[in-house]
């Protein structure tokens, strides 16, 4: 059996809820897999059935004030919350206090409803911030961002921390008018663009890759782990990987274990909306590249295997995205490149802040300029009527149709090759 046919059975073995994962095992053994791969899948789908979801069981507590000493947190991506000695508790400020700097220990007064969420109303007893360096340097970040982007620091933001709570109302909708939102899901394109920039950098010779593998760390680190840019820096990983040890494989194969990885890190990621796109999308694109000479179809293969699934959550299509994309991406890349210079290092690098700064602030009135005007002239998004059937099973179904449909091809062409020869 293939390994991409055994990675396969391994993801269904670990996504297919409940008990439904033991009845790869059985369908395995028919591919005449050998019997340490069927304790394997075995083992994986057995972990489906143990794994159960705790609730929090809820008491009607009424309202009561507690007060909360420990260190204030605030990891990329996650909401803000107090380590305290008997462990982590979300705290949610209220609207009159300031959140105080990520590892200061302090002490918050704070509300608990009956439902045991807490409301900070009050902190006091600040002392100096230590540790937490990852929260803090996404801090320092976001104020790096908002002293030089100016008017455009939300869109700055969403390019680069993938925060988009601040983008402005008016790009939000031109981005859903073209049907670009995605430039802003950061994903496999920015980690593209970012190693293609560090790749180039002159003099760095085989050092060059570290240098890759560290800034895609460090985009990580900032951004919070998100589905989207996890599948695409593992996928970067195998692939530098396998050039290092000459065994570079297959992109299909390299998916597929990336998604079985991230399943087995995290479980609940199979019902991540983002991350399902993003799959999707990278398998659509990989398997329309094999149908056509030069790769060309292959945005036209990620548009068809997200477009059922996002009919379904979001009512409409956009296929007007796939040539206002290419559009965009020179100004999306030096708006990325030039971000990463002058924020991600901090203050090091402050001195060439009258070079980055009209660089950061020209590229996003680039973006911002393009994404009106294209807005202003493509049609309306497609929203046609839904489809019977659910929208994941569809775009799975065209994924599906996609990955056989170059065999189909050969099977016919050699089919008519032997009736001509009889």
């Amino acid at each position: 059996m293939s390994n991409v046919g055994l990675l396969l059975f391994a993801l269904l073995a670990r996504l297919l809820p409940g008990g439904w994962g033991l009845v790869v095992a059985p369908l395995a053994a028919t591919r005449r897999v050998g019997r340490p791969a069927i304790c394997g899948l075995f083992m994986l789908s057995l972990s489906t059935t143990s794994s159960s979801s705790f609730e929090s069981t809820r008491t009607d507590l009424g309202v009561h004030a507690v007060q909360l000493t420990g260190q204030w947190r605030s990891p990329p991506g996650q909401d803000s919350y107090l380590n305290t000695t008997s462990g982590d508790v979300a705290i949610q400020l209220a609207a009159d206090l300031s959140a105080p700097p990520p590892g200061a220990i302090v002490t918050v007064l704070a509300r608990l409803d009956s439902s045991g969420r807490a409301t900070g109303i009050h902190i006091s007893d600040q002392h100096k911030p230590s540790g937490a360096w990852i929260d803090r340097w996404c801090a320092t970040a976001v104020q790096r961002i908002r002293s030089l982007a100016g008017a455009h620091r939300g869109l700055v933001e969403a390019l680069l921390l993938g925060r988009r709570e601040s983008l402005p109302p008016t790009t939000r909708d031109d981005c859903i008018a073209t049907g670009t939102m995605h430039l802003f899901a950061l994903s496999g394109l920015h980690v593209a663009l970012l190693t293609a920039a560090v790749l180039r950098i002159p003099g760095l010779g085989r050092a060059s890759t570290l240098a890759s593998l560290a800034s895609i760390l460090a985009f990580l680190a900032l951004t919070g782990s998100r589905p989207s840019l996890m599948r695409a820096s593992l996928s970067w990983l195998g692939l530098t990987t396998g050039l290092l040890s000459g065994r570079a494989g297959h992109a299909l194969p390299r998916l597929l274990a990336v998604a079985l990885a991230l399943a087995v890190i995290s479980p609940r990621l199979a019902q991540d909306l983002g991350a399902q796109l993003s799959f999707l999308a990278v398998g659509g694109l990989l398997a329309a590249v094999r149908l056509v000479r030069g790769g060309w179809l292959g945005p036209a293969g990620a548009f068809l295997t997200t477009a059922p699934l996002c009919l379904e959550v979001f009512g409409r299509v956009q296929p007007w995205g796939l040539l206002i994309t290419p559009l965009l991406v020179p100004a999306v890349a030096l708006l990325l490149i030039t971000g990463v210079v002058a924020v991600f290092p901090g203050m090091l690098l402050a001195g060439l802040d009258p070079l980055t700064g009209p660089l950061l602030r020209g590229s996003a009135d680039a973006l911002t300029w393009l994404l009106h005007a294209s807005a202003f002239y493509v049609p309306a998004p497609w929203t046609p009527p839904p489809f019977p059937l659910p929208g994941a099973l569809v775009s799975l179904a065209v994924l599906a149709a996609l990955l056989a449909l170059p065999s189909c091809r050969k099977h016919a062409a050699t089919s008519l090759a032997n009736n001509r020869y009889d």
